[in-house]
């Protein structure tokens, strides 16, 4: 069995062929299973991305509820203080004036109150407000 040089090329051309097109479907199939792991794995951080956003938004609103709350109870504790204070100076108004101690107690002790509140909720106001 002697081969001609044809069939020579021709038997390597055929077994070329053979291997260039699984070679080409091997990278083809390569290309699309890197694509869609990439793909799950692109999604996978998105997802986790939008689990942080989502918390993120849900701690800030939560703080700035809190906020809220306390510059309230602030704003309360002011008014209050007022109230106090003209009840205790009602005194200095009239002719029978007399020096009332539980007034003046009841004024200090609501200013001291608000003071401690303000400083205990701090961390809830800009650096600028600890000037005032």
């Amino acid at each position: 069995m002697l081969y001609t040089i044809m069939e020579v090329i021709t038997e390597i051309l055929k077994f070329s062929v053979g291997g260039i097109t699984i070679g080409a479907i091997v990278i083809f199939l390569g290309k699309v299973i890197i694509n869609k792991s990439s793909d799950l794995i692109l999604e996978n951080h998105k997802n986790k991305l939008d689990i942080l956003k989502t918390e993120h938004q849900i701690k800030f609103s939560q703080l700035h509820s809190e906020r809220g709350q306390i510059i309230k109870r602030l704003y309360q504790n002011l008014f209050e203080i007022e109230k106090l204070l003209n009840h205790m100076t009602t005194l200095f108004q009239g002719v029978d004036w007399k020096y009332d101690r539980e007034r003046e107690m009841a004024a200090f002790e609501k200013i001291k109150e608000t003071r401690d509140l303000l400083e205990l909720n701090r961390i809830y106001f800009p650096e600028e407000f600890e000037n005032y």
